[in-house]
């Protein structure tokens, strides 16, 4: 009867483990002004601040989420000229070709791992759930962060409260 009780109590404090980690993930820090990205043509590209909203988004070919909330985002978002959408992954341009007309007017970068063998992988940054997403200001601070599809209405309302504090 001790044994049953002592699964049960592991059983409960492992569902509760796994609902929490799930509902409070912890995203990682980044320093996206030190991550060497590639463009379409090869070239290295940084992220700088550019007086634009930046909303990144790490992303993957094979993830359901990713092209769910993607394309939404994008139609939401992107219409305006004070923010734009940059989705980063791991994965090959040719990988990604089929996938990019379907998810929206995004700026595709790659962390490339065979140029790049400081940044072996996307989990080398910290990145292990997708779609991660992050709002940067127009100066190229972290403001806002989520694991998981976006509410757009709350990235619309922190960037007009953001709008307003910013210089």
């Amino acid at each position: 009867m001790k044994y049953t009780y002592k699964l049960l109590v592991i059983i409960v404090l492992a569902f509760l483990f796994l609902f929490l980690y799930d509902r409070y993930r912890v995203v990682p820090e980044i320093f996206f002004n030190q991550i060497n990205l590639y463009s379409w043509e090869g070239k290295q590209v940084f992220l700088k601040p550019n007086g634009k909203f930046q909303l990144v988004v790490f992303w993957q070919t094979w993830c359901g989420d990713c092209h769910e909330g993607m394309p939404k985002v994008s139609a939401a978002l992107f219409s305006k000229p004070n923010i734009e959408g940059i989705a980063i992954t791991n994965e090959p341009f040719e990988k990604q070709l089929s996938h990019q007309a379907k998810l929206g007017n995004w700026n595709f970068l790659r962390v490339d791992s065979e140029r790049d063998r400081t940044i072996l992988a996307l989990q080398d940054l910290g990145v292990y759930s997708f779609p991660t997403y992050f709002l940067l200001n127009p100066s190229g601070e972290k403001i806002w962060s989520c694991i998981g599809n976006v509410d757009t209405d709350e990235v619309n309302r922190l960037i007009q409260t953001k709008e307003v504090s910013v210089p």
